[in-house]
């Protein structure tokens, strides 16, 4: 047995065996992937309404703010002073006259402004869903005549 091992084993390492042989060329390139990822938020309020109040007590209210992100997407939520902003508060007004009101972040009690004396802005980031803020306010007590007051909050989401 051992005869008929040692031609075969010859013949197979001296590579008569091997029909031929191929060279295999290679060829290479790039492929440029990419992509222009954009972050957009969107912002949507409900009021605040403080009802019918009795001036002379002040009185308190909730609102809220929802902003929708992009997922991971840094923001900052501001509040400016409102239309009828006196350069230190925050006023509702009948058209003439005027009643003095604060706004905080209900989460954190924080007064809510734009960095100013109004108060500090309230961060977040992107998930993608509407993420819910509430905003609780105070109005403060005073004596006006009866009517209907009121102002207009600019909420500013920065991403």
């Amino acid at each position: 047995m051992k005869k008929l091992l040692l031609p075969a084993t010859l013949l197979l390492g001296s590579g008569l065996a091997v029909v031929g042989t191929a060279h295999a060329a290679i060829a290479s390139g790039t492929l440029n992937v990419s992509a222009n990822i954009t972050s957009d938020c969107t912002v949507s309020t409900s009021p605040v309404d403080f009802g019918t109040v009795s001036g002379a007590t002040g009185a308190s209210a909730t609102g809220s703010i929802d902003v929708t992100c992009s997922v991971l997407t840094p923001y900052t939520i501001a509040l400016d002073g409102g239309a009828n902003f006196d350069g230190t508060y925050r006023r509702i007004t009948d058209g003439v006259n005027f009643m003095i009101y604060q706004l905080s972040d209900a989460a954190t009690s924080q007064l809510w402004g734009d960095n100013s004396i109004l108060g500090s802005t309230v961060p977040g980031a992107g998930t993608g869903v509407a993420v819910n803020y509430g905003v609780s306010a105070n109005l403060w007590p005073a004596v006006g005549p009866s009517g209907i007051y009121s102002d207009i909050v600019t909420v500013t989401v920065t991403y």
